[in-house]
């Protein structure tokens, strides 16, 4: 599925994830999600940067000078929200919530990617979370498994996510999918 964040995705990464759907043992159906999702990122980013400000908004400016610079911005940004904008992302939030369960109709797990590329090396700080954050949002549960290789060696991560309340049986997809992988790459279980 090519879900909120997809346009980030470097050519890596998707072309990895395209030639392991298409090595599955099981035939895999593309999942096109509602309009409401492209805006996905803006409701997340928008709702975590107004919680960011309303939660250390009010430090010293010398305690937030000493945040790493993603949370800085995100107090910074979400200063920015008014109240009425916060109300309207919250409305979006609650209809992409509405949406998402409507996914698992005919679907036991949605299948995508981790993250934009390859993990990050520890020295360039902590990967991206674009491709799952809307999910959390709509408080769907989520599993990564490092499956896939990127041209540097790095794990690709791929991401099931799984209807709400339905942990359990996204436990059991994860681990098909894992045995499934294993078996078309002969690798042995550990």
């Amino acid at each position: 599925m090519k879900g909120p964040g997809w346009k980030l995705i470097d050519d890596d990464a998707g072309q990895a994830f395209e030639t392991f759907i298409q090595s599955l043992p099981t035939a895999i159906v593309e999942v096109e999600l509602p309009l409401e999702f492209d805006q996905a990122l803006d409701v997340t980013f928008g709702l975590l940067n107004a919680h960011l400000a309303y939660r250390f908004g009010s430090e010293p400016t010398e305690t937030i000078r000493r945040y790493c610079a993603p949370l800085q911005q995100g107090i910074e940004a979400g200063r920015t929200i008014s109240a009425a904008r916060y109300l309207t992302l919250d409305a979006q939030a609650d209809r992409l919530l509405e949406l998402a369960s409507l996914l698992f109709i005919e679907q036991d797990a949605l299948i995508t990617l981790s993250a934009p590329g390859e993990a990050t090396r520890l020295e360039d700080g902590p990967g991206s979370g674009v491709m799952s954050m809307p999910w959390s949002l709509c408080g769907l549960p989520t599993v990564s498994l490092p499956l896939l290789r990127g041209r540097q060696g790095l794990p690709i991560g791929v991401q099931l996510i799984g209807a709400h309340g339905r942990d359990g049986d996204l436990l059991r997809a994860a681990g098909w999918l894992e045995n499934a992988t294993r078996e078309s790459t002969g690798e042995a279980e550990v």
